[in-house]
């Protein structure tokens, strides 16, 4: 809901300087349903970008920021305060349940970057 799960953004934040060196993709899951654009037109998936996307853009310069459908299981437990906040109010029952994700998508994206480091020469392993 326009925001990185707290866990990733701290993630990001702790190991900014090692992640400004390396090459970095960064993916939101992100808007549920069917429709592309919304009512005035506008892409759903440029309209979700989480909001943290701007501060962890700047400070790690990742090579591409994406966002893609998601998945809503009404019946499984809320993930993150957003989740939990939206599981008590009578909107989440209109919420479409299903998986939106388009995986030929995710893998097609993948696939771009994987054959970019291919092509590289490897920088030393660093663990996080």
């Amino acid at each position: 809901m326009f925001h990185w799960l707290k866990d990733a953004t701290q993630f990001v934040r702790r190991h900014r300087k090692l992640l400004a060196d390396r090459p970095v993709w960064l993916f939101s899951s992100g808007p549920i349903g069917t429709d592309t654009v919304d009512k005035e037109g506008r892409d759903v998936l440029e309209l979700t970008k989480p909001r943290e996307f701007a501060e962890v853009g700047a400070s790690i310069r990742p090579r591409d920021m994406r966002v893609f459908f998601g998945a809503f299981d009404p019946e499984a437990p809320p993930v993150g305060i957003a989740e939990r906040m939206m599981a008590l109010t009578p909107a989440r029952k209109g919420m479409p349940a299903g998986d939106f994700r388009d995986w030929p998508a995710i893998e097609g994206w993948a696939d771009s970057f994987a054959g970019q480091l291919a092509s590289e020469p490897r920088v030393g392993a660093t663990a996080l």
